[in-house]
């Protein structure tokens, strides 16, 4: 357990490496203790490595203990843990570009999602799939995704998923040259995942706003 909480205060600062060393740790340690460790506490200790590893743009070991999570979920019945889990592993297939396999797990998310009644495993499953779509050129099939994940998540407070549908949702208006509707699906996107702590969308958010705000000729803002 202190090997848990020290890796959660690690990451908590940013200390990333070091926290993913301490994970490392804890996982040898519960090695040793056998049956006796909890299958909760080693899912959760996967999907929190499996965050860290994305940090660092260690796609292949954030998709593998994304992956040994979902097993361990599914063969203990917790099958809204088992899709958060699926999720985890669509997104690490997404950033490494292995897009097919992001697709695949995406449509596992989904169904889980389904099954399950877990609106937070869906929209995760469907931002996945419009990410895929966006940055494949499949921009009219992205588009009523992302629309989707924020009619599932805005209703269910599922606020990483909103926003960062909003922000991403914002290109696709941009790279139509709508900048004006875009900069305030931007700005409301953004604001979203800073009062919330949400870092991808901020960081996509405030990095692609100012594009927009370039591209339509707003240099000071930008």
């Amino acid at each position: 357990p202190y090997q848990l909480k020290a890796a959660q205060r690690a990451a908590a600062n940013f200390a990333t490496r070091e926290a993913i060393a301490l994970y490392d740790a804890a996982e040898a340690t519960m090695g040793h203790l056998g049956d006796s460790v909890p299958a909760t506490a080693r899912v959760a200790l996967y999907r929190a490595r499996a965050d860290l590893h994305l940090v660092v743009s260690d796609f292949d070991r954030a998709r593998a203990d994304s992956a040994r999570a979902a097993t361990l979920a599914a063969r203990a019945g917790d099958h809204v843990t088992e899709g958060l889990a699926v999720v985890g592993m669509a997104l690490a297939s997404f950033l490494a570009h292995r897009f097919d396999q992001a697709l695949e797990d995406a449509a596992r998310a989904i169904a889980v999602g389904e099954a399950t009644g877990s609106p937070t495993v869906r929209a995760g499953g469907h931002l996945s799939t419009a990410l895929v779509y966006e940055m494949t050129g499949r921009l009219e099939e992205a588009r009523p995704r992302f629309d989707a994940v924020i009619a599932i998540s805005r209703p269910a407070g599922d606020i990483p998923n909103e926003a960062n549908a909003m922000v991403f949702g914002a290109e696709l208006l941009s790279w139509e040259g709508k900048y004006h509707e875009a900069a305030r699906l931007y700005d409301d996107g953004i604001r979203l995942a800073r009062t919330h702590g949400v870092l991808m969308a901020a960081l996509e958010g405030m990095f692609m706003a100012g594009v927009n705000l370039t591209a339509k000729g707003d240099y000071d803002a930008a």
